[in-house]
């Protein structure tokens, strides 16, 4: 399945004001329109951040009716210009905060899981199925076949593959009927050397 982000761009008018002031171009005392915007970003409809690199200034004569850019503005134009200015609009933000709680939360599940099946390794129960990695990138499974007190008892698939998302085409294939047995701390072990590399309880 692919997922498409679409982002589209929008402009905020911050400041459209009329000032008098003398024009850079025609050089008289006139109306001078000052407008400045400030294009953002949104993902589906939902603003995620301003594009500060195309930040739009500029000025419109109502004598000549020309306009100019900032560069052009006279001295007395860039003192008004600062005076009218305004802070870019908290919500042109939103889209951030949702994607940095997003992805808050997406660490927190990772952690949570990864946590979840550490506590689902060390503690077998009858059934559970153990995910192994072995040499040469060759992957099988270890069954509980019993747990008693301190002690695992364990029997191992006969087949194996050599593709770690082949797990599941083993889960049907026969075990072996020799019987290894090991203390839980062993499966903590094969656990924190990546042998053991995941588990599917028996509750499931």
């Amino acid at each position: 399945m692919h997922v498409h982000f679409h982002v589209d761009e929008r402009e905020k008018i911050l400041v459209n004001s009329e000032v008098n002031s003398v024009c850079p171009l025609c050089k008289t005392n006139a109306k001078i329109r000052i407008v400045a915007g400030q294009p953002y970003a949104r993902m589906f409809g939902v603003p995620v951040g301003p594009i500060l690199k195309k930040k739009f200034i500029y000025g419109k004569c109502g004598n000549c009716g020309k306009g100019f850019i900032k560069k052009q503005f006279t001295e007395s134009l860039n003192h008004h210009y600062d005076q009218l200015k305004k802070r870019t609009p908290w919500w042109m933000f939103t889209g951030m905060g949702i994607i940095v709680l997003l992805l808050a939360g997406l660490v927190f599940l990772i952690v949570y899981m990864k946590q979840q099946e550490a506590q689902d390794v060390l503690n077998p129960k009858q059934g559970d199925i153990y995910n192994v990695k072995l040499a040469d990138k060759r992957f099988t499974l270890i069954k509980v076949n019993a747990v008693k007190n301190d002690s695992v008892y364990l029997i191992k698939c006969r087949f194996e593959t050599d593709d770690f998302k082949g797990y599941s085409e083993l889960y049907d294939k026969p075990y072996d009927t020799i019987v290894k047995v090991v203390p839980k701390t062993q499966i903590k072990e094969w656990y924190d050397s990546k042998f053991v590399i995941g588990v599917v309880s028996h509750d499931e």
